[in-house]
């Protein structure tokens, strides 16, 4: 066997490695571009794959089939960081709850950025409508360990969650000032600290 035919064989892939680095990356991406930016080149390119486009292709199909494994690794990455952080917490106070979550920002920006792609493709929503779930149960998780009754925090949980998701991805479009967003931190808190009482007026315990 010649030196390049050692060489050829010795840099090939395996597909799951291939379609790791080509997710990696593009979540990578997702933190310096804008999203009309990521061509398939680009994301190929940068992992680091002579022949990424045409496998992007051959395993995904598409741009838009790269586009919701990716969502789905950047839920999953939510759920399991919000787990571990959960795990170093005897017992989480509410506000514990919320810098956790407020971690989850950057990878929540960048899926609610895919999400609204897939959106615009009529994609199926099946997966991601089960990845919400899964992040809104972390959170509900997390106000359950800080004492609140279960319907409240997952009331609350699903607030925070679609609050996220539109500042990732309305930020521009809304208008809101600095000011603004501090008072609507400000207010959340506040409702976070009173959540129990507020069950109670409503008749949720």
């Amino acid at each position: 066997m010649s030196d390049n035919e050692s060489t050829a064989k010795s840099s090939r892939v395996s597909r799951e490695d291939a379609e790791q680095r080509l997710i990696s990356s593009f979540i990578d991406l997702l933190g310096c571009h804008p999203i009309n930016e990521i061509t398939v080149d680009l994301i190929a390119t940068t992992a680091g794959l002579k022949s990424g486009h045409v496998l992007v292709h051959r395993y995904f199909e598409s741009r838009v089939g790269l586009i919701a494994p990716t969502a789905h690794e950047l839920s999953i990455s939510v759920v399991d960081a919000m787990n571990r952080g959960l795990d170093e917490y005897d017992n989480p106070g509410a506000q514990n709850c919320l810098s956790l979550m407020e971690q989850s920002v950057e990878p929540l920006r960048r899926r609610a950025v895919l999400v609204g792609e897939l959106m615009s493709a009529n994609a199926d929503p099946t997966l991601h409508a089960a990845d919400s779930r899964n992040i809104t149960d972390v959170f509900t998780r997390c106000f359950e360990t800080a004492g609140l009754a279960p319907r409240i925090a997952r009331a609350i949980a699903l607030k925070v969650f679609v609050l996220m998701s539109l500042r990732s991805t309305h930020h521009d479009w809304m208008g809101a000032s600095d000011a603004d967003e501090a008072d609507v931190t400000q207010l959340l808190m506040f409702e976070v600290d009173n959540a129990m009482n507020v069950a109670q007026q409503m008749g949720w315990i």
